[in-house]
């Protein structure tokens, strides 16, 4: 891979922004400093990940721009932060996986993408926690790529409202549950009776929805 160490580990300030992203999920250097931060308060991450090579070849690009240099990088360390509770081994196998199947790339053009859409440190929070759950679980890649758009494109309240709401108190109706039925976090199941279909009032958790819930949980 042109541009980028093959040393699990070790990352190449030289390499493409979209292999940067995704190598720097197994970078011990990396996620030693965002394990560091476990206890500091989002607001403070931004001078540890000024740093980060990945920061400056985005600037140097116009990927994303100074002005908003800081803003990035906080969203940035906070999906690290999650990732660096994942057992190394895992994070290290994640990373070959992709580079072997050359599905590198792709995976570092759609974290970028999904890290610039999501509008709130919050939502890169959740993002870390999808990653890190679909690591240690080997939910396909396409799957954990469908789940990173359905965190950037709900609403902050209603993701909220998901993580906290049990499976048999999800309402009926309501903003927050017609907008997670439409995004997928929720369907309303359909059962046969004789020659009826019949749909079931209260949604439940969707396939996907099961794997988020779990996510958020850990």
């Amino acid at each position: 891979m042109s541009g980028a160490s093959d040393s699990p580990g070790e990352v190449s300030p030289h390499a493409a922004p979209e292999q940067q992203i995704v190598e720097h999920i197994a970078a011990s250097d990396v996620l030693d400093v965002a394990s560091g931060l476990a206890e500091v308060p989002v607001d403070h991450l931004i001078e540890h990940g000024r740093e980060l090579p990945l920061v400056g070849t985005l600037v140097s690009l116009g990927r994303i721009g100074y002005h908003v240099r800081d803003y990035f990088t906080r969203k940035l360390m906070t999906f690290y932060r999650q990732l660096a509770t994942t057992p190394e081994p895992q994070l290290i196998a994640f990373v070959q996986r992709l580079r072997d199947d050359g599905d590198l790339n792709r995976a570092g053009e759609m974290l970028l993408e999904v890290l610039d859409k999501a509008t709130t440190a919050e939502k890169a929070h959740l993002l870390g926690q999808l990653y890190s759950y679909c690591i240690v679980t080997g939910v396909p890649w396409a799957d954990c790529e469908r789940m990173s758009e359905m965190i950037t494109m709900a609403y902050v309240d209603d993701l909220r409202y998901f993580q906290r709401v049990r499976r048999d108190g999800i309402g009926e109706t309501g903003d927050e549950v017609e907008h997670l039925l439409a995004l997928g976090y929720l369907v309303r199941e359909k059962k046969k009776f004789g020659d009826r279909i019949m749909e079931q009032v209260r949604p439940t958790l969707s396939t996907y929805g099961e794997h988020l819930s779990a996510a958020f949980a850990n």
